[in-house]
């Protein structure tokens, strides 16, 4: 989902992912996890 987000750096347009997360331990399932990603050209 692209998504522009705000923060004191600036405004930046982004990729908004969220992980499928199946394995036990540290990263047990406890609710959403989303990732921004910028989408520039880099």
């Amino acid at each position: 989902k692209k998504e522009k987000i705000t923060i004191p750096a600036g405004t930046f347009d982004t990729i908004k992912v969220k992980p499928l997360l199946k394995s036990e331990g540290i990263f047990m399932r406890k609710g959403d996890v989303y990732i921004w990603l910028t989408d520039d050209e880099k």
